[in-house]
């Protein structure tokens, strides 16, 4: 269809429409066909592209641009219109010669100020910061009518030079269309609003008379690579692992919109941002600040650990039915501490990036699982109450207060403050085991010659407060003076941990000092309110008082309302060992601080597990006062155990005895004999030989002072009768006698009979006549001087 009339491209091209085709049809044809062919590719409306096929028609610049800068829509284009082969050069010739170069940036200042000086600041900032060195040229700037009057004669030039071309509108939203088909698949675009791609958007900003832009060297750059950098590609979306928040953020201005574009899409970038921002550090904040935003973000290494760790812990907290704690590492260290004291029952928790499993095992084989199988050591409370479960009567009156036994369990001190709260708790509770009868010792009279062969030791008291003594209450006890080094390195210890209540009959050695000891206590109810997130309040039962303890520091006073030694009340048949557990963690007074307001004391009391507790009170200090063993006791019991040791050394030769339910009776001869209760030994380890007599505390008229003496028994052996008076004759001996050898021990008591006397010369008896008779006499002559009176 050669015609030389047809001197423009417009011209040609109609040419190839006939009368039934309408353009819109072939737009929207042309569009089918690019959305089929180019799937992928920049998809336009069906308007867009009608625009641009009447412009071309026109011979308008821009719809030739559109058309014939780019091969593909070229050939798309002359496709649709039929336009044969041969004509294609042509054509394309004459598209070279009608379009003019289209702008390398596109500028929309028409949602910015229309009047006054804002206006013309505007300008000067434009003309400043992107026209006068502009790398990118010709410009296209997108303008309202308003904003044209004031346009400054300063523009003229450029506008003259054809490097600056005016596109007025009437609005900012047609602005938007306009700046659209200017920039095309080419120019960079800079505006207040998001045009996409994001390569040719130059993020710009008005306010306070300046004009912000970002990136700053997009110019530069884009003149250089034809586009700004694109976003990072997102590996690991945020939604993958987590829902966004249900949350609102304010609106984004189009610098901070570009930068967070970027910034949510890059992990790197993403990091270094949440350091400056905390309310962007929570995954599902950030997700819903990135869905406001039109981003897609990015989870960082850190979240992406959290979600497999949490995953984890859901997984393994519903195979185990256990609840997966979440600890802190000071938490972390404590319960394994505590599970390192007491038997402790399943439980997981994380900590950091391990899951930790604790006396259990794990479903799951998980190299961040970690298992702990404590052997927690045996609380000393257990402890000593097995060690002196076995203990016999003089093995408790030997340790009263329980010192050797401590001694024996804690040699090295290491372990002090437990077992002195686990001796008081055992004490003040009266839960010390009752004293084990030993089994009858077959050999006793082969095991006390043996014993008795030797020197006896040195004598030993058992010293008792007598029940009946009405200047001694009933509240006393008798304890060593030495066993008070147990708490000597104690600053102040408190009197109930020092001087448990102990026994009123003790095994003595001479040299040791003792006291009597008195006092009472009560058991307090206390409540324990962790409800409040700011405090937990410790209620006194009793005196109706409460104090709140925070976990931040106040003033720095004391708590003296919270007992600083927790001694819990426990009964038997089956002790609370945890609870005793939890009142030594609790007893300030073991460890060496004060209740006060302070991060420890507040999870002290909140992590006590319990919302009541009983515990012992002293009513008041402890009264003492020291029991006088003189020289002369321990001399007169040293000659009456030679005695003693002698008499029985002897009958043992060649025994005269019964076996009796009790023991054996044998014969000392002279109308005397012994009863031994004589039975084997297994409880505490023996400090060799022991032999105690048994003693009796008394005190002075005015009860100030108290001393001890051994304790006697008359045994009547012969008796008479003249006329009308009677008479006794017999032996002053000790009340008993305590043997203690390593196998076995023996109580020995003296009585008398004259059934026994068949080997006791007849002098005896005539003796008892005859003190019967001197007796009448003087009885008859003090009657006779009172007749004189």
């Amino acid at each position: 269809m050669d015609n030389p009339v047809m001197t423009t491209l417009g011209d040609v091209l109609r040419q190839y429409i006939s009368e039934q085709d309408k353009q819109v049809a072939l737009a929207h044809r042309w569009l089918e066909l690019w959305r089929a062919r180019f799937p992928r590719k920049k998809a336009w409306s069906p308007d867009t592209i009608e625009s641009h096929l009447s412009r071309t028609l026109k011979n308008d610049p821009q719809g030739i641009r559109f058309f014939f800068d780019n091969p593909p829509r070229t050939d798309l284009l002359l496709e649709v219109l039929g336009v044969p082969a041969d004509e294609h050069a042509r054509l394309r010739t004459l598209a070279a010669d009608a379009r003019q170069p289209g702008p390398r940036l596109v500028v929309d200042i028409s949602a910015w100020p229309v009047r006054g000086e804002a206006l013309d600041a505007l300008f000067t900032e434009l003309r400043q910061k992107v026209l006068r060195d502009s790398p990118l040229k010709p410009v296209a700037l997108v303008l309202s009518e308003e904003q044209y009057e004031r346009l400054p004669r300063s523009y003229d030039e450029q506008i003259n030079h054809k490097f600056l071309s005016i596109h007025k509108v009437a609005s900012a939203t047609e602005g938007r269309t306009q700046v659209a088909e200017l920039a095309d698949d080419a120019a960079l675009v800079l505006a207040a609003w998001q045009f996409q791609p994001l390569e040719r958007w130059l993020a710009a900003e008005f306010a306070k008379a300046t004009l912000s832009l970002e990136p700053g060297d997009a110019l530069a750059v884009f003149a250089e690579h034809g586009a700004l950098p694109s976003l990072s590609a997102v590996e690991h979306p945020l939604d993958a692992i987590c829902e966004p928040a249900e949350v609102t953020f304010q609106e984004f201005t189009a610098l901070q919109r570009r930068i967070w574009l970027y910034t949510l899409a890059s992990e790197a970038r993403t990091t270094a941002a949440l350091e400056r921002h905390e309310d962007l550090q929570d995954p599902a904040q950030r997700l819903a600040f990135a869905r406001q935003l039109g981003a897609v973000a990015t989870s960082t290494e850190r979240e992406r650990l959290d979600h497999e760790l949490d995953q984890l812990a859901t997984r393994l907290g519903e195979a185990l039915h256990v609840a997966v704690d979440r600890l802190d590492p000071a938490a972390h260290a404590d319960r394994l501490a505590r599970a390192e004291l007491r038997p402790t029952p399943l439980a997981a928790w994380r900590c950091g990036d391990t899951i930790h499993l604790l006396n259990g095992d794990s479903p799951i084989d998980h190299p961040r699982i970690v298992v702990h199988r404590p052997a927690p050591a045996v609380p000393a409370l257990t402890r000593l109450l097995a060690h002196i479960s076995g203990w016999t009567e003089d093995d408790h009156e030997a340790d009263p207060s329980l010192a050797r036994a401590i001694e024996a369990l804690d040699p090295q001190g290491n372990e002090r403050p437990a077992f002195l709260h686990a001796r008081a708790t055992l004490l003040w509770n009266d839960l010390r085991p009752a004293p084990r009868q030993g089994a009858s010792f077959e050999r006793w009279a082969e095991g006390l010659r043996e014993l008795l062969a030797g020197d006896p030791p040195p004598a030993s008291l058992r010293v008792r407060l007598p029940p009946s003594d009405p200047k001694l209450a009933n509240g006393q006890w008798l304890a060593f003076a030495d066993d008070a080094h147990l708490t000597s390195s104690f600053e102040s210890p408190p009197s109930l941990l020092s001087w448990p209540r102990g026994r009123r009959t003790i095994l003595v050695d001479r040299g040791r000092e003792v006291y009597i000891l008195s006092g009472s206590i009560h058991a307090r109810q206390c409540h324990i309110d962790a409800s409040n997130d700011r405090f937990v309040t410790f209620k006194d039962a009793r005196y109706y008082g409460s104090v709140n303890v925070f976990g931040e520091t106040k003033d720095g006073s004391y708590l003296n309302s919270i007992p600083d030694l927790w001694l819990p009340k426990l009964s038997r048949p089956s002790l609370d060992v945890d609870a005793w557990l939890d009142a030594v963690e609790r007893s300030s007074s073991l460890h060496g601080w004060k209740w006060q307001h302070s991060a420890r004391c507040e999870k002290l009391l909140r992590t006590t597990g319990r919302s009541q507790i009983d515990l012992i009170i002293g009513e008041r200090e402890l009264d003492s006062a020291p029991v006088t063993l003189a020289p002369r006791i321990w001399q007169e019991g040293d000659l009456l155990l030679a005695q003693c040791w002698l008499a029985l050394r002897l009958a043992l030769e060649r025994p005269l005895a019964v076996r009796l339910a009790t023991g054996v009776v044998c014969s000392l001869g002279g109308g005397v004999c012994a009863h031994l209760a004589v039975h084997e030994r297994d409880g505490a380890p023996s400090r060799g030989t022991i032999a105690a007599f048994g003693a009796t505390i008394a005190t002075n008229p005015l009860g100030t002072t108290y001393s001890a003496a051994i304790d006697f028994t008359s045994l009547w052996t012969h008796s008479a009768v003249v006329e009308n008076h009677a008479a006794s004759f017999g032996l002053h001996v000790p009340a008993n006698l305590v043997l203690r050898a390593p196998t076995f021990s023996a109580t020995v008591t003296f009585l008398a009979s004259p059934l026994l006397q068949a080997s006791t010369p007849a002098a005896i008896g005539t003796l008892a006549a005859t003190v019967a008779a001197r007796i009448a006499d003087e009885e008859a002559q003090q009657a006779a001087y009172d007749d004189d009176d």
